[in-house]
């Protein structure tokens, strides 16, 4: 799911591709991830950490299975959410190197959620497709959405982004201040690779001193979303009407 390598000097490419074209978050993968951020974050010569998702995919929210396991199952829910919890609260946080995200496929629900929390640039594409579904699924969003996007967005697009479960084209969210970039989605990983470079020759205690700074106000955001959000779950995913909404939304009926 999750592929570690070096791109090029001083730069680290984090991939994710599950193999089935699928790209669900699931948080069974979250050890794994956790203990390769920090092989990365122990290398040397490591400047930035460009991630990339598959094409059409860059990453979604849970599939059917995790959600099902969720519902109705507080004690399941704790220890998933612990392991989230820890991925966004602690290595995320703490990760101690920029992260330029290359979004060229769409992200939606908990994968657009998990690139906001991880990365400090974010280039999209024009033509895939981004929003927070999680009320239309009949939940609350969880990974700090509801803090992060108003901070990103202004609570008024936020409100109608996370209370509606709109998907927007890239194309409709540029200039909205939700991706640092928006072009076409041909150019968008070249984009991304071109702000990596451009921090690669940067001297590494520079751009550690610069990103613990800069990064500071979102930590904080995402401390206090984790707070509020874990609250609204207890109400949202342990109430039976949830999984008929889940189902529906997976079946489509």
């Amino acid at each position: 799911m999750y592929t570690f390598a070096p791109l090029e000097a001083r730069i680290w490419q984090l991939t994710i591709d599950d193999g089935k074209g699928a790209n669900n978050f699931e948080w069974g993968d979250t050890p794994g991830l956790l203990e390769k951020l920090n092989s990365v974050a122990l290398q040397d010569d490591a400047r930035v950490l460009l991630v990339r998702g598959r094409q059409d995919v860059f990453l979604t929210g849970a599939s059917a299975e995790m959600l099902r396991a969720l519902v109705g199952h507080p004690e399941v829910r704790r220890t998933a959410q612990g392991a989230v919890n820890h991925l966004i609260l602690g290595q995320f946080a703490d990760f101690p190197l920029p992260v330029v995200g290359a979004i060229e496929g769409s992200a939606i629900g908990g994968g657009l959620s998990f690139a906001l929390a991880l990365c400090d640039i974010t280039v999209a594409a024009e033509e895939s497709r981004y929003g927070f579904n999680y009320a239309t699924m009949g939940f609350t969003p969880g990974l700090a959405t509801t803090t992060l996007v108003p901070h990103f967005v202004g609570q008024p697009f936020a409100n109608e982004m996370i209370l509606t479960g709109k998907l927007y084209r890239g194309k409709a969210l540029s200039g909205r201040r939700l991706f640092s970039e928006v072009v076409p989605q041909a150019s968008v990983f070249n984009e991304a690779l071109d702000l990596a470079r451009r921090m690669a020759g940067v001297p590494r205690k520079t751009l550690e001193a610069l990103k613990a700074t800069l990064a500071h106000p979102r930590q904080q955001l995402v401390h206090a979303g984790h707070v509020q959000e874990d609250l609204m779950h207890r109400l949202t995913l342990d109430d039976p009407e949830a999984l008929k909404r889940i189902e529906a939304s997976y079946t489509g009926s």
